[in-house]
């Protein structure tokens, strides 16, 4: 499943935020122990060195992230701010039932997409 980030768009798979994105990390070549060990659950030493790569988080797991590293690569989503507050309201209800957390997220974008395009098409026809 993947969970996309409000601020670009991009879309990550859950497996990779949970289990491989720490390699991707400084954390990698100074504690290769502390990376085998991490399952997605935010300490400050792994959000610090998630957060040194391009990360930004709203909760306390690795899925309820606000920035990916490909936020300063491409141009931001036409309502992250509203997909960012959205983001941190779903972190602070759902908790670590993070399951829920991907599956509501996902929904949510859906929901969101959906109105942005009906929008757009009435602004065009106006």
């Amino acid at each position: 499943m993947d969970i996309s980030c409000p601020s670009c768009a991009e879309p990550w798979d859950t497996d990779y935020l949970c289990h491989d994105a720490i390699y991707d990390t400084d954390l990698y070549n100074t504690a290769e122990a502390l990376c085998d060990a991490f399952h997605g659950k935010l300490d400050d030493t792994y959000r610090f060195a998630l957060e040194q790569a391009g990360w930004k988080f709203a909760g306390t797991h690795m899925h309820m992230f606000v920035r990916c590293p490909c936020c300063k690569e491409k141009a931001l989503h036409p309502s992250s701010s509203l997909r960012i507050e959205t983001r941190q309201l779903l972190a602070d209800l759902m908790g670590d039932d993070i399951d829920g957390f991907v599956s509501f997220s996902e929904d949510l974008d859906t929901m969101q997409n959906a109105r942005i395009s009906r929008f757009s098409a009435v602004k065009a026809v106006a």
